[in-house]
């Protein structure tokens, strides 16, 4: 398996600095996962066939955002399209935002995701009630293979 190769991309203030601290000290050195924080575009030329495998981009969902924010993100949203370069949103504060970044990158290794489930108190998988805990789980046995 070739190195995996993620760039950890975001708008000035929105965590991507930490969330890649988090992410490489998560996926140690034995995994062959290189973890970039903020690097540099590569030439237009190349970038269909960057250097990254996967482009995690932080989202604007942390205290504080403002009009400055919102036009890198925006800058860099348009940057990443007209390179074509995929990416994946990455949201949340502190551990689940890191969560969400793990878990965008086992969805991009196509490997099953697993989540603790805390069961729900509903035991039964009905379809018009409104207890949140259940149509999550409802959701959730529908995406499992059988």
């Amino acid at each position: 398996m070739s190195r995996l190769r993620i760039a950890v991309l975001g708008a000035p203030q929105t965590g991507k600095t930490r969330l890649a601290q988090e992410l490489g000290s998560t996926l140690n050195a034995d995994t062959g996962y290189a973890v970039l924080d903020n690097p540099a575009f590569p030439p237009a030329d190349t970038a269909g066939d960057g250097p990254w495998n996967l482009v995690l981009l932080t989202g604007l969902d942390l205290p504080g955002m403002g009009p400055h924010q919102r036009q890198a993100d925006q800058a860099l949203r348009q940057k990443l399209t007209l390179s074509n370069l995929p990416y994946t949103t990455v949201y949340g504060r502190d551990a689940q935002r890191s969560a969400n970044a793990l878990q965008a990158i086992r969805f991009h290794l196509r490997e099953p995701i697993t989540a603790a489930r805390t069961p729900s108190r509903w035991r039964w998988p009905c379809e018009k009630c409104s207890d949140p805990e259940c149509e999550h789980r409802l959701f959730n046995d529908l995406l499992q293979p059988k």
